[in-house]
């Protein structure tokens, strides 16, 4: 009798050891769960992070790459003022057809800041419009600020609007505020492309 309750009080010691082991492990596994959820929720957003980023070079390229000059006749126009700016230009990426303008415009949607692009992938097809996630936010603000030279200006200077024909600014600054505080200001140089290729033609030119 006496063997058979050592038995059995040994045979309960090791069960609530084995139980304590149990939760010390269950614990360790929670917490292993916890820490990879959170850097895998890290790795998304810095992905993310990267998705805008890459978008918004894109979006330098586009302004970059704008002509400067006429379209059939009428002049490329840009207009913008403190919250959206629109403007056309020519797309290298090869997603559109290079025989027509593309139109960009970047504004606020629904918190998020966008660049709305619309243009032909074919001489065939009618225009297609798709919309670029440059910030996902939620974005509480967003101010653009414009570097040029209006007709009736006599030197550069910064403005909240732009609405000239015959000229466009040379800087374009776009600046927000995103759920991480205020961004990197995002700065367009348009008709970069078409003047630094005028500037090398002219240095092969002969002088005189």
């Amino acid at each position: 009798m006496r063997g058979r309750q050592r038995d059995a009080g040994v045979a309960l010691l090791e069960m609530l050891i084995a139980l304590m082991i149990m939760a010390m492990l269950a614990a360790m596994t929670a917490s292993a769960f916890g820490t990879f959820g959170r850097v895998l929720s890290s790795v998304t957003r810095g992905d993310n992070r990267v998705d805008w980023l890459l978008s918004q070079r894109q979006v330098q390229n586009w302004a970059q790459d704008r002509p400067n000059g006429f379209n059939q006749g009428m002049p490329i126009r840009l207009t913008g003022d403190k919250r959206s700016i629109q403007f056309q230009t020519t797309d290298r990426s090869g997603r559109y057809w290079q025989g027509a303008l593309v139109t960009i415009e970047i504004r606020l949607e629904n918190t998020q800041l966008i660049a709305v692009v619309t243009g032909q992938l074919s001489p065939t097809t009618k225009t297609e419009t798709t919309n670029i996630t440059l910030d996902q936010g939620p974005v509480s603000s967003l101010e653009m600020s414009y570097y040029g030279k209006h007709e009736l200006d006599t030197g550069a200077r910064w403005g909240t609007k732009w609405s000239s024909e015959l000229h466009i600014p040379k800087l374009v600054k776009i600046e927000w505020q995103g759920p991480r505080g205020v961004s990197v200001p995002l700065i367009l140089e348009l008709g970069l492309t078409e003047s630094q290729s005028f500037r090398s033609l002219s240095s092969l030119s002969p002088p005189g």
